[in-house]
């Protein structure tokens, strides 16, 4: 693999994401208030009590925790400033997360509605997604999208035991079976957390859970073709 590339690639992926977040902040939280996940309302939380310029420091330090090679390929460095403000934010978002009700249903046994999920999946989500290339019992579906000599695949997993929807987007080289880069999705590129998931939703919830993931997917997706090398 073009470590090259790699390298172009995460750079230019870093960049995009510190972009995404100024248009969150700017934006009033459009994406993140869609996603139903403590790492997402406890960062909201926290965001509430802060200022415009406070909120960039913040979410400029978890881009940069998340995105270490591409921090690296640009000579720069985590500070121990920008270490003591992340633990800040982890501190404060396990707190929220205790406290809350996602934290208090872990243990309850729940029916998920993998029906109406599905069917939303396929409807709202697939024209986005591109070709269903893999389902494995309905329950794990795998979409490709072809970009020049690239190809997304976009993996969207109902088999979580407490996570309703659970996705991610893989690229490789269309004629390579080797990953480039991945998993990618909203969570991650915000430096958020490491899965992008949403919990505990009712059936009045799923269409508009449904809707922010295919808006999330048509994000990343629209941009593929400005941050994959040519």
């Amino acid at each position: 693999m073009n470590t090259d590339e790699q390298r172009e690639f995460a750079i230019r992926y870093y960049r995009w994401a510190l972009e995404q977040w100024r248009s969150e902040i700017d934006g009033g939280f459009p994406i993140l208030r869609g996603i139903r996940d403590s790492s997402c309302t406890g960062t909201l939380e926290i965001m509430k009590t802060q200022s415009r310029d406070e909120r960039l420091e913040m979410a400029r330090t978890l881009t940069k925790r998340r995105h270490p090679e591409a921090v690296a390929a640009l000579g720069d460095t985590f500070s121990t400033e920008e270490q003591r403000l992340f633990e800040h934010w982890r501190h404060l978002r396990a707190t929220l997360y205790w406290e809350s009700a996602e934290y208090a249903a872990v243990d309850q046994p729940r029916k998920k509605r993998i029906a109406p999920l599905r069917a939303a999946i396929r409807q709202v989500v697939a024209p986005v997604v591109g070709k269903e290339v893999d389902c494995c019992h309905g329950v794990l579906y795998r979409y490709e999208t072809r970009i020049g000599r690239w190809t997304v695949a976009t993996r969207i997993d109902f088999t979580d035991r407490q996570a309703d929807i659970i996705y991610d987007h893989l690229i490789r080289l269309s004629e390579d079976s080797r990953r480039f880069a991945g998993p990618i999705s909203v969570e991650k590129w915000f430096g958020i957390s490491g899965v992008s998931e949403w919990r505990g939703l009712s059936d009045e919830e799923i269409p508009e859970a449904v809707a922010n993931l295919a808006l999330v997917c048509r994000r990343f997706l629209e941009a593929a073709p400005y941050l994959l090398p040519q």
